[in-house]
């Protein structure tokens, strides 16, 4: 892709080959590269959600921008059309990828998805169950964020109705715990006092101390919603809730061995 004369080519259809090719021969002056950004690049061009870019040459044929999206056309195995500027200095190379990267809710935003589905909680609760129904650590790109959101509203969006935050309290893995319990047929009403009342503490009926019990234990255990013990806490939370529905008082709030409330296999794109 040399050129003396900065020009751009448009609606260019550029084949897993081509890309390689390009790959292979052009690309000696970039960084290394993102293999998850590439894996959710492929799985947008994939299936149909890919929205036109650029790609950028200099002016002796070295590829300057583009190397993950020619990477993730690779790994697709999808033709997609880009637009390609060749002929550019290397002057102008040095500005490439220097702004502000947007976030998932910023590109939700701009989608113009529901205010309810651009939510950072909702964003980050829709992460932490992907990644407990696949057992995968991928992070969906905002397409996957809208459709698996307006696929499964009934049980989310009233988990996005909440307002109240305490600090290592009010976390992805708590909400999306308690939307798993909404999914699997617990009151609505019931689910959304006991996620209040987790927060505030304000807990009167001892026949309902379980709220209680996941509460200090989340106080007194500040890296529970972190790493590796999120789903062990996640198990506690719903151990929480199902002996709060049921008015059954905890002497001890335990993990067990399974999910109470269980979940199906995610019904999105996650893995091309």
């Amino acid at each position: 892709m040399k050129s003396k004369d900065r020009k751009t080519l448009d609606n260019i259809l550029v084949t897993p080959e081509t890309a390689s090719y390009w790959l292979q021969t052009a690309n000696t002056k970039n960084r290394t590269f993102k293999p998850l950004a590439i894996t959710q690049y492929a799985i947008d061009m994939k299936h149909g959600k890919w929205t036109p870019s650029r790609l950028i040459f200099y002016y002796d044929g070295t590829l300057c921008d583009g190397q993950n999206r020619l990477a993730a056309v690779v790994k697709s195995g999808i033709p997609v059309v880009f637009d390609i500027l060749v002929g550019a200095s290397y002057d102008e190379g040095i500005n490439v990828d220097m702004g502000v990267k947007r976030k998932q809710r910023d590109a939700l935003v701009m989608q113009g998805a529901e205010s309810w589905i651009t939510d950072t909680r909702m964003i980050g609760v829709i992460n932490f169950l992907v990644r407990l129904s696949s057992n995968n650590t991928i992070k969906l790109t905002h397409h996957q964020i809208r459709e698996y959101a307006e696929n499964n509203q009934e049980w989310l969006k009233p988990i996005s109705q909440l307002t109240l935050k305490k600090r290592n309290l009010s976390t992805a893995g708590f909400y999306g715990a308690a939307a798993l319990a909404i999914k699997n047929g617990e009151p609505v009403h019931e689910i959304i006092e006991f996620c209040n009342l987790y927060i505030t503490g304000e807990v009167f009926d001892r026949n309902k101390n379980a709220v209680l019990k996941l509460r200090e234990y989340c106080l007194e255990n500040s890296h529970c919603w972190v790493g590796g013990f999120n789903y062990d806490t996640a198990k506690r939370t719903q151990r929480a809730i199902k002996a709060y529905v049921n008015k059954e008082p905890l002497q001890k709030l335990y993990a067990p061995s399974d999910w109470i409330y269980p979940f199906s296999k995610i019904e999105t794109n996650v893995i091309i």
